[in-house]
């Protein structure tokens, strides 16, 4: 692992406060990591097929766990622990949930391969989400299972069968006293507390988990349009179709809902269903995004008046309130030897004033943007 301070971003927009390369670069599939880094107290957690804790104020380590030889998912932080699921590896099927220590990164408990089963090969994982004391997580494939483990102990405090085996699932969504899952064409509210299933209807693919804000949940309809559900009882409010392509990043803040599918994101008026604006990669580029490794969009994440866009290899900083373009970072290529990486970002997490991105090549960026 090494780290340095200062520099600035290609186009002089953006202060790079630290860069740490974190050592994970192109992972055993091919690709790089795409673990979002996670901001809580002092330390950004990230991790690859280790979890790390590095100090915020300039990148050093603060400690290093190791759970195992596989890679993980993003980590999520309460209440003074961190957890993390492996990833499903072929030929390797182990799969669970540790916990860790936030401060000191010792293993609290892990959570064993029988009570989470393996997804099916070609599904995406999905995170740990914690609430109130219990950590769920889907992606039991083999039962088409969601899980709810004692956050305190990782002991199993229901299980519940969803789908079908070998459906595609997606990240939980939890909040106003339920679970709720997009999972095989379908979303479904669950008890936090039993598991019961309170309702279900016809949805779409889970190609992203599904958002809940101000007492709706909003997710894709089908693979062209999107939807808002009301939260309590499930009954359907609105669809709104006007996508080629099927969204793959949901954010809603301030009753404005931002979709991102390969092409272009979307800032939609929850109340009146109309769309404030529309920016495509090709918009961006034009604006001065660099598109050396594409314009293919990804992800964002929203804070303040900022959405922060993951585009190609660079980031974009947008106006929430016009789509305008504000700053952008371009991340560096590496090569191995053998083959040339794009520094792609995955997803930022932004606290602060500061946007922290974790690349394709395995570096850890922190931004003034």
């Amino acid at each position: 692992m090494s780290g340095h301070v200062s520099g600035t971003s290609e186009t002089g927009t953006g202060d790079e406060y630290w860069r740490t390369d974190i050592g994970s670069g192109p992972n055993s599939l091919g690709v790089g990591s795409f673990a979002a880094p996670v901001v809580s107290g002092e330390y950004c957690y990230v991790s690859d097929r280790r979890l790390y804790a590095l100090n915020r104020s300039d990148g050093t380590l603060a400690w290093c766990a190791d759970p195992g030889p596989r890679e993980l998912t993003s980590p999520t932080v309460a209440d003074g622990t961190v957890f993390v699921a492996s990833r499903f590896v072929v030929g390797r099927a182990w799969r669970g949930v540790t916990a860790f220590d936030a401060e000191t990164g010792e293993r609290q408990w892990r959570a064993p391969s029988r009570q989470l089963l393996k997804p099916s090969v070609g599904l995406p994982e999905t995170l740990p989400t914690v609430r109130d004391g219990t950590v769920y997580i889907g992606g039991a494939a083999e039962t088409g299972a969601v899980t709810a483990l004692d956050a305190d102990t990782g002991s199993v405090e229901w299980q519940t069968d969803v789908a079908e085996p070998g459906s595609r699932t997606a990240s939980a969504a939890v909040g106003d006293g339920g679970v709720f899952v997009l999972v095989g064409r379908r979303i479904a509210r669950l008890d936090a507390t039993s598991g019961d299933v309170t309702w279900e209807t016809a949805a779409g693919e889970a190609y992203c988990p599904p958002v809940l804000a101000d007492g709706a949940v909003y997710a894709p309809h089908d693979d062209r349009s999107i939807a808002r559900w009301d939260a309590t009882d499930g009954v359907h409010q609105w669809t709104v179709e006007r996508f080629r392509e099927r969204p793959r990043s949901l954010a809603v803040a301030d009753g404005t809902l931002y979709a991102v599918t390969e092409r272009k994101i979307t800032a939609l008026d929850t109340r009146e269903q109309t769309v404030s604006w529309e920016r495509t990669g090709a918009d961006l580029v034009e604006a001065g995004v660099s598109d050396e490794w594409g314009a293919t969009l990804r992800h964002c994440t929203v804070s303040d008046d900022r959405v922060y866009l993951s585009i190609g290899s660079s980031l974009a900083v947008l106006d929430r309130s016009d789509g305008s373009l504000v700053a952008t970072v371009a991340f560096p290529e590496e090569s191995d030897g053998d083959a040339v990486y794009a520094g792609r970002p995955g997803v930022p997490a932004v606290v602060g004033g500061v946007a922290y991105c974790l690349t394709e090549t395995g570096d850890l960026y922190a931004l003034d943007v």
